[in-house]
This record gives C-alpha cells, structure tokens and sequence, in this order.
C-alpha cells in the first residue's frame, strides 16, 4: 500500500522540508521503528503500515545508509532517527542548487501559453507591472538560469529561485514535494493560496509535438465553449475549427518553428521549462497559471518570442 499522502505531508513537515542529516530537499521516507522487516515478520501477510510516529523522511542517500542489506546494520539506531525527526536547518541554510542549466534557449511553457528569447542575456518571462517573477538569466559560458520569486497576500517574498538555487522558508509551507529526478518541483503554502509546479525535460521533436497537439485540443474546446455561450450563427466557422490539426494553428505552429530553430542541442533536444501551476498574488490580486493565465480571467494558447524587454507583462491596477 501506497504511503498515504497526510502521512508524507507530515514527515515533509516534520524535517523541514529538507533531509535532517544533509539538508537535500529530495525526500524519501524510511520506516525505522519497526522496520520494513520488523513487520514483514510480525504482521499476517507481511503487511506493511505506515505509522508516522516511526518514520522519516531522509534523503535517498541518507535513506539507504539508515537501511542497508542484511548482515549490515544501520548507520543511525532507532532512538537517533526518533532525535532527527524534529531536526530542522537554519533558514540561511536552507538552499538547493538544482542542475537545470540548458545550453540553448529553452522553450517555457506556461499552461498552454509559450514564451522563449533567443537574443538578450536577460529574459524577463512573466512580470507584473514591469517588475520580473520568472527571468531567465545567461551566464559567460552561455548557459541559462531560471529565476523566480512567489509573494503571499502581504507582499511577502514565500519562496524564490535566484540562478537555480531554491531558497524556502518552512514555517510558511503547507508542503513542498520534489521528485527524485529532480525534473519536478511543487511548492504549496498556507492553505495552497500560493504555490507552483513546474517541471523541466529535455524533450524531443516528436515529443514537442505531443504536447502541441493536446494543447490545440484544448484551445479548440475553450474556443467552441465561448461560441455557443455566445450564441452566435457561426456554424461554418466551429465545422472548420474543429476540423483544424495544430499544424494549423497558426500559434501553436510558430512555436514549434521557432523551437525547432533556436532550442535544439547538438543531440536534436530542447529544454522545456513547464510552468504546469502557479498561484501567487501581486497587489492584492491573486494570479494563476493553471488552465491559461490571467488575474481574474485567463487567457490560453498565445505565444511570445524574442520581445525587448518582458514577453508577458500584467498590467494591476
């Protein structure tokens, strides 16, 4: 059985939201007291339960030095994991730098809206009122760096990226999860008023094309929705929208033309940067990526490229 989710979110809380022993923010969970083996013993069946009370959250690392294969014993005995529960690191301590460093323009995606900027060190994805929250910077070398910044509803800075390194505070957490990859993070604060997921890959052409498509699919239903709300005499228009591939899409096939001729690598990949969602607050106004993007409205399947300056900016007022 599955660890449920209350019981992850716990032993996340529990820590920190970082590995107690070596402050990595890619968790694992490691039943010390009774072990995996302890039960397999004891219980009918070999059943396994998790009981939060007797267990940790540690890095993967961490994890496999506190279980090793049999005749080796643990690192670390039951009374010291049961110390390390509470453990928490210093907030300046409290930083990852994630390897997510594309050597060729990457490709963001933001819910079905695409951005990218091939031509200046600075790229300033999503601002409000001129002031950045996603930006990408270039290094020397050329190699590019994701930055970004989420405000509660007091203005306050929650959580940021500067140049790939993830700084977090816990005691404004409701949770934090990141894949071991580590291609995905999610962050939620409070009561999830605030928060993103964003994974980054490496995806090939055909690949991309997936991804196009089902957003073409999607753009197709909000715009035929919006139709019949209308209810305006456009049949022939929603027969021919609905026949339309997103080879046809005259946004979604710019995209791809510009991938194609600015983000491949020498191995025929590009980096997508994948801002599934977001939710942060900019004077008082919550903002969302999730199904288009927007503050009290949202829009979806829009493109912007190689801009001066911001590629999108929200106007608050």
């Amino acid at each position: 059985m599955a660890i449920p989710l209350p019981v992850r979110q716990q032993l996340r809380q529990d820590v920190g939201y970082a590995c107690p022993i070596c402050g990595c923010p890619f968790l694992t969970f490691h039943h010390f007291d009774p072990t995996k083996g302890e039960m397999r013993k004891s219980n009918p069946g070999g059943k396994i339960y998790h009981n939060p009370n007797g267990m940790i959250a540690l890095c993967s690392t961490c994890h496999r030095s506190c279980d090793p294969r049999p005749p080796y014993q643990p690192n670390l005995s039951k009374s010291q994991l049961r110390s390390l529960k509470n453990k928490r690191w210093p907030l300046e301590q409290l930083k990852h730098k994630f390897p997510w460093e594309p050597e060729k323009p990457p490709l963001v995606r933001l819910a079905g809206n695409y951005a990218g900027n091939s031509r200046n060190r600075l790229t300033k994805v999503l601002s409000f009122d001129g002031k950045p929250h996603i930006w990408f910077s270039r290094t020397e070398e050329g190699m590019f760096l994701l930055s970004f910044i989420l405000q509660s509803r007091e203005n306050q800075i929650v959580v940021k990226m500067d140049d790939n390194t993830f700084e977090w505070n816990p005691d404004l957490m409701a949770d934090m999860e990141i894949d071991t990859g580590p291609n995905i993070l999610k962050v939620w604060f409070a009561k999830g008023d605030v928060g993103l997921e964003i994974a980054f890959h490496k995806v090939t052409q055909p690949h991309l094309d997936t991804i196009l498509a089902n957003d073409h699919v999607t753009m197709q239903s909000k715009f035929l929705k919006s139709l019949e709300q209308a209810d305006l005499p456009l049949g022939s228009i929603i027969g021919d929208f609905q026949t339309m591939t997103y080879e046809m899409n005259p946004v979604l096939h710019f995209v791809k033309q510009w991938a194609v001729a600015n983000c491949l690598n020498d191995e025929g990949d590009l980096a997508l940067f994948d801002f599934r969602r977001l939710k942060t607050t900019h004077k008082g106004n919550d903002f969302y990526i999730n199904d288009g993007i927007g503050i009290n409205g949202n829009f979806y399947g829009s493109g912007s490229f190689d801009n001066q300056g911001v590629l999108f900016n929200i106007a608050v007022r």
